[in-house]
């Protein structure tokens, strides 16, 4: 068992993780913590000396985004993105190893994210080696499953909730760089196809081209059975959206069309 006086007042579980709700280093000490800001700015100090000594307090940092309080949560966030990202390639070594335990940290703190959070997140996961430009195909994969995820793909369209709209749209328009890297889109391109086209006269006038913008840019990397499902639904769903539209939205409305022609060719093939 580790003597928490030497050990920055961590206490380890069996997994050699930190274990955050025995650890004396997170608990309150009203002697010294007059307020939660008191506490936020403590814990801060001493993670800032703890971290190149103990990676084990990355875990208990990503326990915080993914059930502390909000205002501690916020202040972890900001200190993971000001403080811990900056240095990655110092705290994280061995780097693949590393590399694999945050990855896998990240994806267990995204479920309350907000947009913003969401994409410093993915961005910081695709600045890894193992997500880079020699990855093998399982990791490019393991990227879009993030976004996947985000973008909640199991859960039908909600076309009055306007956060899930943008959250939808937000996701669809992160995927399009690591669809290029060779990641399936069927997922996405199903969804539209299933969930969206049917409502998509409901959609607010100024996120409906958002979404054409989209799919249109994922729409090269469609698979022939996918662009057989979805091709007949677009062409009769441009033609709706140029009716009665000025020169310039159907000029742009033309353009979407050309980036659709993908899909008429593997239509051919």
């Amino acid at each position: 068992m580790a003597d928490p006086e030497q050990d920055h007042g961590f206490v380890y579980d069996n997994e050699g993780l930190v274990d955050v709700l025995r650890s004396p280093f997170f608990v309150i000490n009203w002697k010294i913590d007059q307020s939660v800001e008191d506490y936020v700015n403590r814990i801060f100090f001493s993670l800032t000396t703890a971290l190149d000594e103990h990676r084990p307090s990355l875990t208990a940092l990503f326990k915080h985004v993914e059930i502390g309080m909000e205002n501690i949560r916020e202040k972890v966030i900001a200190f993971l993105k000001e403080k811990v990202f900056p240095l990655k390639a110092e705290l994280l070594k061995p780097q693949v190893e590393m590399e694999r335990r945050v990855t896998d940290l990240v994806k267990k703190s995204l479920q309350d994210v907000t947009g913003a959070e969401f994409k410093m997140f993915v961005d910081f996961l695709k600045s890894f080696s193992i997500f880079g430009d020699n990855a093998p195909p399982e990791r490019i994969q393991e990227l879009i499953e993030v976004i996947e995820g985000q973008a909640d793909l199991d859960a039908q369209f909600n076309v009055s909730d306007v956060d899930h709209i943008d959250r939808m749209i937000s996701c669809m328009f992160m995927a399009l760089p690591i669809f290029v890297r060779g990641a399936s889109s069927s997922r996405f391109i199903n969804y539209f196809n299933k969930h969206i086209i049917p409502v998509f006269d409901k959609l607010p006038e100024e996120r409906k081209l958002d979404f054409l913008k989209s799919l249109a840019g994922s729409s090269p990397y469609a698979t022939a059975q996918d662009s057989r499902q979805l091709l007949p639904a677009i062409v009769q769903l441009l033609k709706c959206y140029n009716d009665g539209h000025s020169d310039i939205q159907i000029l742009e409305a033309l353009v979407l069309q050309h980036g659709f022609l993908m899909l008429l060719c593997n239509e051919a093939l």
